[in-house]
């Protein structure tokens, strides 16, 4: 079309992914501070892995609400999938500490003694989809929303995440949550949606 501007594809280092990951059968196993703990822990462990390519991983936002975990991550291009097995195999090896598996090491030997506890670690731990709600977006990874209207769905949703112990607003309002994301970066990145998958 005359006049029409051209699309100019952006090139990045880094690629935006935003999931929704829906804690498994084990999430009823512990209390939900435990919970939250565990998630907490392992996400931190994330961001202190200093192998190739993970060690310039981010947080850019998080809430940990319930079975869901809510994370926007920022990740060196082709790293996504060691990132997403790094970060199961922490909580599945904190989950086996926590529960007391017989054995210092995982044992399917064991499986006799405990085997709801072991199905439970055998099972996908999380079952991962795109986080599609775009305000809550914005608000866990620090910006503001402004509507020309009162949304009484939009209040709703900024009481409960500013509620939540365990969400990255805490850190965009100056405080320190639980999650370390001292090195988010606030430029804008193309958000790559991928296929719903259970790990």
């Amino acid at each position: 079309m005359p006049g029409a501007k051209k699309k100019i594809k952006p090139l990045f280092l880094s690629e935006q992914y935003r999931f929704v990951l829906t804690a498994g059968p084990w999430e009823k196993w512990f209390s939900e501070e435990k919970y939250k703990a565990i998630i907490a822990m392992a996400l931190n462990d994330c961001l202190q892995n200093k192998e190739k390519g993970m060690a310039e991983i981010c947080i850019n936002g998080y809430l940990i609400k319930g079975r869901r975990v809510y994370v926007v991550w920022e990740i060196p291009a082709g790293y996504l999938y060691k990132l997403l097995d790094f970060f199961y195999w922490r909580v599945r090896e904190t989950i086996r500490g926590e529960l007391r598996v017989p054995g210092k090491w995982y044992d399917r030997g064991d499986a006799g003694e405990k085997p709801e506890i072991l199905k439970a670690i055998e099972s996908p731990l999380f079952e991962r989809s795109l986080l599609g709600n775009e305000w809550l977006l914005q608000l866990i990874t620090g910006n503001q929303i402004e509507l020309e209207y009162y949304s009484p769905k939009l209040e709703r949703l900024k009481n409960i995440i500013h509620g939540e112990a365990y969400c990255s607003v805490i850190d965009y309002a100056g405080g320190q949550g639980p999650v370390n994301i001292a090195a988010v970066k606030k430029e804008k990145h193309h958000a790559k949606q991928m296929p719903n998958k259970k790990q």
